[in-house]
């Protein structure tokens, strides 16, 4: 039986977790032997200081982090990016302006605010973790291109997306990654990635059928819109071939008389439908 990823993350940490305490209390214990005291230390002693080592455990590490980083930055002749200020610990009022984005707005609203004021390459810290962001051409291509192998995601990132990439050639590093980009780089050859006009067909249609469905002033389903195009168009490109979902026509409201799901060209015996 498999664990899911909640218990498995605990495991994974559970040595941070346990060792600032457990080094307390062997600390705690030795502590009389070696000042040579028989003074007892009290147990809420014990007890306070078991919980503020976790805290202070946490607080020395990043320390460290941050330390390491200028270090190695440093040795590499390279300057930090700025970090986003935060009010408070954490970064928690930042989540809290990136959640309400989110609700209330477009996530990328605040990117672009952070962009304007910390230039195109910044830090924004998230429960203490550094999180970098960049819209510099010349970075994203040494990212993505020229310097790949130097940008790994990591073994964290992997485990957390592997229920739902797996171990394709998006969520993974090395031999792995090198095997799965063999696999497709056939696929986006010159001559291959050259055939516009099948992405163009598609696209001419489900424009086509929007601005149809919106004359009839109904809503469309643009995330079902956008997959349908994307299949339609992934499959031909791919297996010369494509599965026509788009022939299906694009679905009504729940609240739309019955009348026009019939006569409005959707075909409900379709496979997409």
């Amino acid at each position: 039986m498999k664990l899911p990823p909640g218990p498995i993350y605990i495991i994974q940490n559970l040595p941070s977790i346990i060792l600032p305490p457990a080094l307390t209390l062997l600390t705690a214990k030795a502590l009389p032997s070696l000042t040579h005291t028989s003074t007892p230390i009290p147990t809420w002693a014990l007890l306070l200081a078991a919980v503020l080592s976790l805290p202070i455990a946490w607080f020395l590490q990043i320390q460290y982090r941050d330390w390491r980083d200028a270090r190695a930055a440093r040795k590499l002749g390279a300057v930090l990016p700025p970090v986003v200020k935060s009010r408070l610990p954490g970064g928690l009022d930042v989540l809290r302006r990136f959640l309400d984005n989110l609700s209330n707005g477009y996530p990328g609203d605040l990117f672009v605010e952070f962009t304007k004021e910390y230039g195109h390459t910044f830090n924004f810290r998230i429960l203490f973790e550094n999180r970098f962001f960049t819209t510099e051409p010349e970075y994203i291509k040494a990212i993505l291109a020229s310097q790949f192998e130097n940008f790994e995601k990591g073994r964290v990132i992997c485990e957390q997306n592997k229920v739902i990439l797996g171990t394709g050639v998006f969520n993974s590093d090395g031999d792995m990654w090198k095997f799965h980009r063999s696999m497709t780089r056939p696929f986006f050859s010159k001559e291959r990635i050259s055939h516009f006009d099948i992405f163009d067909r598609h696209a001419s249609s489900a424009l086509r059928q929007l601005r149809t469905r919106l004359a009839e002033g109904y809503p469309v389903d643009i995330q079902d819109l956008a997959s349908r195009f994307t299949m339609d168009s992934a499959t031909e490109f791919l297996f010369a071939q494509d599965v026509r979902s788009l022939d299906a026509g694009l679905p009504y409201p729940y609240y739309a008389p019955p009348a026009n799901s019939v006569e409005g060209g959707v075909n409900w015996d379709h496979p997409a439908n």
